[in-house]
């Protein structure tokens, strides 16, 4: 019975590798048609993350009990190792300290936050991967969609890459690493063997595993924004085709109806998605910029303290993702403004060009109505605001970089 149970788990096992292992093949390799979202799904299953396409996966109920125990285990060495830093009392370490934990605690909020938003988080990728969005122009329109895609595996890759980074980094030994990452003595009596699986399993493989929870919101955010983005271009173009398209005289204004409340429809659709990816990046950005103006600032000052080191360099390839992160959705989230007001340009330049015909003048002025009422819509549309404290844009990360500097030396005069 023993032996049947290790054969059937050395089975599952070896399907999940030789499955993981061709998928990750196609996401590292220059095909166009890989899968970013399995990627993503991925990166999630790491997070703990569940949703309804992992759940399907045959060896998804094994590694999450896995990853859970692992969670656990490390939680507990993190409070062993917290229990001895507080006992040396020395100021710096427990700066460090605190900076790790507070790292921990927004990592785990990130990973609830993308449970507690996982209908809204389906709904919207639903709708970019069903390709719903169609400009009449099919070759532009895969364009779009393969920037999108190469765009969203870049991303992803990045981010592996940086947490693969960071578990060597902390693999290294250093001094300034065994500050905070170091096996408690109370393991250490297992003998040297144990001592290493307990760093390996307990501290190498934190980080990676910590960022996983960190990252996934990230990922999710920016590619729904990325999907979005292409969508909007796609639209935009519906409406340029429109633009330039010739209609007969005698039926012009049925014409220019007809293709309208087509391209219409398609928008309130995407409006209506676009309102669903509001309501989640205004929750989830707070906590973003808020952990970017401690963080980077902090980091920096550890280094500057420790020198350089394994661990000085764990920090240096942290940093970045906080910055990439905010960017991100900041650059994003204004260019979806941006070919927003594209279209109400487009929509203006066609209520310019209208001929008007005295037969038909009821149908002229509701047409030119509602392309005047969409137009302001368009023009106006509602910004994604933190909270209703300010913008997301571009001038909102370059405010971060001016804070985040300003931290930096609050604490390099304090010390």
């Amino acid at each position: 019975m023993i032996a049947s149970f290790g054969r059937s788990h050395w089975t599952i096992i070896r399907e999940w590798f030789q499955d993981t292992s061709s998928k990750f093949g196609q996401v590292w390799s220059t095909n166009e048609g890989s899968d970013c979202f399995y990627a993503l799904d991925v990166l999630l299953h790491l997070a703990g993350v569940p949703n309804e396409l992992t759940s399907k996966w045959r060896w998804e109920s094994t590694v999450r009990y896995f990853l859970h125990a692992l969670y656990a285990f490390q939680t507990v060495i993190a409070f062993l190792q917290t229990k001895h830093v507080i006992e040396r009392d020395n100021v710096f370490d427990l700066f460090v300290e605190v900076m790790k934990w507070t790292f921990f605690i927004v990592a785990y909020f990130k990973m609830f936050i993308m449970i507690r938003l996982g209908r809204s988080v389906a709904a919207v990728r639903k709708f970019i991967a069903g390709k719903e969005m169609q400009s009449g122009d099919a070759a532009f329109d895969e364009l779009q969609r393969m920037k999108f895609k190469r765009s969203a595996l870049f991303l992803l890759r990045i981010l592996f890459v940086l947490m693969v980074m960071d578990a060597i980094f902390l693999s290294v030994p250093s001094g300034a690493t065994a500050i905070v990452f170091f096996v408690p003595p109370e393991m250490k009596s297992a003998g040297p063997t144990a001592t290493v699986i307990i760093h390996f399993f307990g501290i190498s493989l934190m980080p990676f595993l910590i960022l996983c929870k960190f990252s996934c919101n990230m990922a999710t955010v920016g590619m729904l924004l990325m999907g979005m983005q292409a969508n909007i271009k796609i639209l935009a173009n519906r409406y340029v085709k429109i633009l330039d398209k010739s209609f007969d005289t005698e039926h012009h204004l049925e014409q220019l109806d007809r293709e309208v409340r087509s391209a219409v429809d398609q928008q309130m659709e995407y409006w209506r998605h676009l309102h669903i990816l509001r309501n989640l990046v205004e929750k989830t950005f707070f906590l973003v910029h808020y952990y970017a103006i401690f963080s980077i600032g902090g980091f920096y000052y550890i280094t500057q303290n420790i020198g350089v080191n394994a661990f000085s360099a764990l920090l240096m390839a942290t940093t970045p993702i906080f910055l990439v992160e905010y960017y991100l959705w900041c650059n994003l989230v204004e260019s979806i403004q941006n070919e927003a007001e594209t279209i109400g340009d487009v929509m203006y330049e066609l209520c310019a060009k209208m001929p008007y015909n005295r037969e038909k003048h009821s149908a002229y002025v509701r047409l030119k109505s509602n392309k005047l009422i969409l137009w302001i819509n368009s023009c106006n549309i509602r910004a994604m605001k933190c909270l209703g404290l300010f913008d997301i844009s571009t001038l909102a990360f370059v405010d971060l970089v001016n804070v985040s500097y300003s931290v930096l030396m609050f604490l390099i005069n304090m010390s």
